[in-house]
């Protein structure tokens, strides 16, 4: 498959936010793995692209860089719940659906999966509050600590790959900007809303 265009749309609050669209069937969104995200370069990890390309076969799938990272406008300081929640709704603006947001409308939501997720940032695990202040101290061990704790501590590309490519996405204050807002994160008003017609 061929690299889809990148394209760019802006928020609310003037933020560039760059995204992809790619495949053909029903539209699926892929939230940004805020902060490490970069639709271009995510194209050049064989993993990540193998997924991108076995997913669109089957779906139109739609990506993008939430503020700060991978190509979106990199200048911001807000890096808030509601910020993300400004990006994906300019997402949902220019990409071509219109993506209703799961807690305002129900009815038109037929799924709705969350992968790796959490409520608050308070119930995230224990390591990864650590890691948190690691980002403060030193970003670059805090990207090999990232890498080596999914590919194991043996010498060897896969890990350097990927924490040189979670270098790319993100610049290091804007990635301890990042770990900040997600400690502070609490969505969990929004999960009682969430509904999906009954089948």
């Amino acid at each position: 498959m061929i690299d889809p265009p990148i394209r760019c749309t802006r928020t609310a609050d003037g933020v560039s936010i760059a995204f992809q669209v790619c495949g053909t069937g029903p539209p699926l969104v892929v939230a940004a793995r805020c902060p490490f995200s970069h639709v271009q370069e995510e194209w050049r990890v064989p993993a990540l692209r193998s997924w991108h390309e076995a997913v669109a076969r089957q779906a139109q799938l739609d990506r993008y860089d939430s503020r700060g990272t991978g190509l979106s406008d990199r200048s911001t300081a807000d890096f808030s719940f509601a910020a993300q929640l400004r990006d994906l709704t300019a997402l949902a603006r220019a990409a071509p659906w219109r993506w209703p947001h799961a807690a305002t409308f129900p009815a038109r939501l037929s799924h709705l999966e969350f992968w790796t997720a959490y409520g608050r940032g308070a119930d995230l695990p224990a390591a990864v509050h650590r890691l948190g202040r690691l980002v403060r101290e030193d970003s670059t061990l805090y990207t090999e600590v990232a890498a080596r704790s999914v590919y194991g501590w043996q010498p060897d590309d896969p890990a350097r790959q990927d924490a040189a490519f979670l270098r790319t996405c993100v610049t290091p204050a804007a990635l301890a900007a990042n770990e900040a807002a997600l400690q502070a994160l609490d969505a969990t008003w929004a999960l009682p809303r969430i509904t999906t017609p009954r089948s």
